[in-house]
C-alpha cells in the first residue's frame, strides 16, 4: 500500500472517530438538558411503577451503551492484536 493510500485511509479512520466523539457529547448534552426534569417528574415520585422502570432503562442504557464504544474509539491501543502468519 502505498503512503497517500495509507495516509487517506488514516484520515477516515479520524473522522469517524471525530463523529463518534461529536455523536456522544450531544447525547450527554440532552440528557444534561433535561436533567431537571427527570428529576421533577420522576425521580420525586413513585419509580417502581412498569412506566417508569422502562424510562431508566431506555434513558440510562442508551448512555451507558455509548460509553463502553466510546471508550474503545479513544484506547491510546488496540484491543484486539491480530497475528499474521
Amino acid at each position: 500500500m502505498s503512503d497517500s493510500g495509507a495516509a487517506n485511509i488514516q484520515i477516515q479512520v479520524n473522522w469517524d472517530h471525530y463523529v463518534e466523539l461529536i455523536e456522544f457529547v450531544i447525547l450527554i448534552y440532552d440528557y444534561l438538558l433535561t436533567f431537571d426534569i427527570e428529576i421533577e417528574r420522576f425521580w420525586k415520585r413513585d419509580t417502581k411503577r412498569f412506566a417508569s422502570i422502562l424510562f431508566f432503562i431506555n434513558r440510562y442504557m442508551t448512555l451507558l451503551g455509548n460509553i463502553p464504544l466510546v471508550l474503545l474509539f479513544f484506547w491510546p491501543e488496540p484491543v484486539l492484536r491480530y497475528h499474521y502468519e
